[in-house]
């Protein structure tokens, strides 16, 4: 047992460390007039929404004080996370506008594989409307800016698709080098892992930075700022040629099995299921007994394999988890760089490489 104390590629995305700069003040995401609690809605698309983009964002504004976070999918069933796993939403489209016609107080869009959705696009514009923050994670901005409502506005999204947002949405001012982008009624991200800075950004403009910093103390975040260097980011010839090697040549497939129980922090299982995923010759599933699994932070989860199935897996035990497992992610505080040092030893470093590369994650040294 190996204990660690410490694909499509249009459509990638992680987040750690950040450069520790001041973060600015800015104004505080209030409840619309007459509620006693602020109302999120993490929207999804039923079919191919980014695990981490979502999940992460779900999870820190759930323990923000005040908040009534919900997870809305487009239509009624699962929502089908990319790359891996499937969980129950709280509600649709339909029946969040039932509940709450005045619109949400705050919306987070994760990246999703249709950001032409035309549903999803007039949603947006109607809650944008009705004075919705809204903020985006990774490659949500396509679909902000595909609704027009970040027309006039400055925003940012994930390295790869910066030629295409310019060319496509050119009435936009899109930004790179930038975790986070604010401007008004709007927080737009850079790839995957900028879901942690600007969650806690998110988290510190609902509730105090106290509170942000409490959640960013949890998961290793020295400083949450929106510093950062999308321009060392690159999708070249040696991060296609891993991949295609990868997805060639390397077989016989792996599969990391996250071992699933009531309870788990769903920050942890993000990071733990997406980078597992992302080598090109691995996937990664969801193991308990029985049907269901609910989160720390009240998502419900339905695994993918009994474990009795995972024995022939990769088996990994998210912190907190004293099972046996041939891998213990012994901390929150260190989950992601822990799992960078598992896939480096088990795919090498150009594959670690190349899903840090992928997860926009700002690693403190680059891997050969």
């Amino acid at each position: 047992m190996r204990a660690f104390a410490a694909p499509l590629l249009t459509f990638l995305i992680l987040c750690t460390c950040v450069l520790s700069l001041p973060v600015k003040a800015a104004e505080r995401v209030t409840p619309k007039h007459g509620r006693a609690e602020l109302v999120v809605a993490i929207l999804a698309q039923n079919d191919g929404t980014e695990i981490t983009d979502f999940l992460v964002p779900h999870a820190l504004l759930s323990e923000a004080p005040g908040t009534k976070v919900l997870a809305v999918a487009e239509e009624p069933g699962p929502i089908s996370f990319w790359p891996a796993l499937k969980a129950e939403p709280d509600m649709d489209l339909a029946k969040f506008d039932a509940a709450w016609p005045e619109g949400a107080d705050l919306i987070v869009v994760p990246a999703v594989h249709d950001p032409q959705n035309a549903r999803l696009t007039a949603w947006l514009r109607a809650q944008a409307a009705k004075g919705a923050f809204i903020a985006s994670i990774c490659d949500g901005s396509l679909l902000l800016a595909e609704s027009g409502v970040l027309d006039g506005h400055e925003a940012t999204g994930h390295f790869y698709t910066k030629d295409n947002r310019r060319t496509d949405y050119p009435h936009v001012t899109w930004h790179a080098n930038r975790r986070y982008v604010e401007d008004g009624r709007f927080l737009t991200s850079s790839g995957v892992s900028a879901s942690l800075p600007a969650s806690l950004r998110l988290v510190e403009r609902i509730a105090g930075p106290a509170e942000a910093q409490k959640l960013a103390a949890r998961y290793g975040i020295a400083s949450y700022g929106p510093q950062h260097n999308s321009d060392r980011f690159n999708i070249g010839l040696r991060e296609i040629s891993t991949a295609l090697t990868n997805l060639l040549f390397g077989w016989p497939r792996s599969t990391y099995a996250v071992l699933g129980k009531d309870g788990m922090d769903q920050v942890d299982l993000a990071f733990a299921v997406d980078m597992g995923a992302r080598s090109w010759e691995s996937a990664s599933s969801l193991a308990a007994d029985g049907t269901e699994l609910r989160t720390a932070q009240g998502l419900r989860f339905y695994p993918d394999m009994s474990m009795e199935e995972a024995q022939s897996a990769l088996t990994l035990a998210l912190p907190g988890d004293a099972r046996s497992a041939d891998v213990t992610l012994s901390s929150s505080a260190s989950l992601r760089s822990d799992m960078l040092k598992l896939l480096e030893e088990t795919h090498g470093a150009a594959t670690a490489s190349f899903i840090a590369t992928q997860i926009e994650y700002p690693l403190e040294t680059q891997l050969p």
